[in-house]
């Protein structure tokens, strides 16, 4: 089953994007977007992990 949400540290960076660096509303998007497939891309690379979420040490792999 796909996750749908992302992690806490995940959202806050997009809300940094949008409030501190004042980016362009379609670009929060295309990053929420990128970033839900990488997570679904390192959620299926350890499909031997039962209940595996990323770390941020994952994403900057």
């Amino acid at each position: 089953m796909a996750r749908t949400e992302l992690a806490p540290w995940v959202e806050g960076y997009l809300s940094y994007l949008a409030d501190v660096r004042r980016m362009n509303a379609r670009t929060i998007i295309d990053a929420r977007c990128t970033l839900k497939k990488l997570g679904l891309y390192l959620e299926n690379a350890n499909a031997g992990a039962a209940l595996y979420a990323p770390t941020l040490d994952d994403y900057l792999k």
